[in-house]
């Protein structure tokens, strides 16, 4: 009898149990899912003193902040954001940028863990994935007063001997050229691929290189837009470059 009671007894035991761990994995299952933090920044013309960020999604609130970072690291730009996904996010650039030059930046995001509404290098700490920031880095570049026009492209695989370039858009006719690289600075002259151009805005442009032209796995090229109004000194038969943007060519996918 004494058994058989301590029996009853385990089962209702056991019972419980098993039901508290029932309620424990459902309330689990029942929470939203963590955001895994991530930032999606590509090469991009300066436009308004503003940087522009593709995507951000913050598990929690906190910072996008831009430093130019080719040479002793400088802070640029701070923005804020919310927990959740934000696009085309812009961020102020605060320190100068000469025509015609460029720059390389960094975007990290950053999690706000000091006073509210201010960012603190010293107290807020960067994200991590795989232990590692979570940063994008890309060329800012900047026009000058020759005349108006932008380039956006990806890294990319180049099939075909042709590189896909998402938009171009220039006020005057002009040429786009693709340059090979000297060391983050396009090589001149080095022009593997021309294109003329009318004025307005062109997507999805599609530049063949030269014949003999081919472009390895990891290499950096570099597109341009020329303009083709009079000038001297050209070392090859087109005009002053106004807008240069870069992008890496991805190797083939397995």
């Amino acid at each position: 009898m004494t058994v058989a009671m301590r029996g009853r007894k385990d089962r209702r035991c056991g019972w419980v149990g098993w039901l508290l761990v029932g309620l424990i994995v459902g309330c689990d299952a029942a929470q939203e899912p963590r955001l895994t933090p991530q930032i999606v920044a590509g090469n991009q013309m300066l436009v308004n003193q503003q940087v522009k960020i593709k995507k951000v999604v913050a598990p929690a609130e906190g910072w996008v902040v831009v430093r130019r970072i080719d040479r002793t690291p400088q802070l640029a730009g701070v923005a804020a954001v919310t927990e959740g996904t934000r696009l085309n996010l812009p961020v102020p650039y605060a320190l100068p940028l000469g025509d015609y030059e460029a720059a390389w930046c960094s975007a990290t995001l950053y999690r706000d863990l000091g006073r509210l509404g201010q960012f603190e290098p010293d107290v807020d700490r960067p994200f991590l994935v795989d232990q590692q920031p979570v940063e994008a880095r890309f060329f800012l570049f900047k026009g000058g007063e020759v005349t108006d026009g932008w380039i956006v492209v990806d890294d990319q695989e180049v099939v075909n001997q042709t590189v896909l370039i998402e938009e171009v858009g220039v006020a005057e006719p002009a040429d786009l050229v693709i340059h090979r690289d000297a060391g983050n600075r396009p090589k001149v002259p080095g022009v593997i691929a021309r294109k003329p151009l009318e004025a307005g805005i062109h997507r999805q442009l599609e530049v063949k290189l030269f014949p003999e032209e081919t472009v390895a796995c990891g290499e950096r090229l570099w597109p341009m837009l020329h303009v083709r109004s009079v000038s001297d000194n050209q070392p090859y038969d087109i005009d002053k470059p106004i807008i240069m943007t870069s992008f890496v060519v991805l190797c083939a996918s397995p």
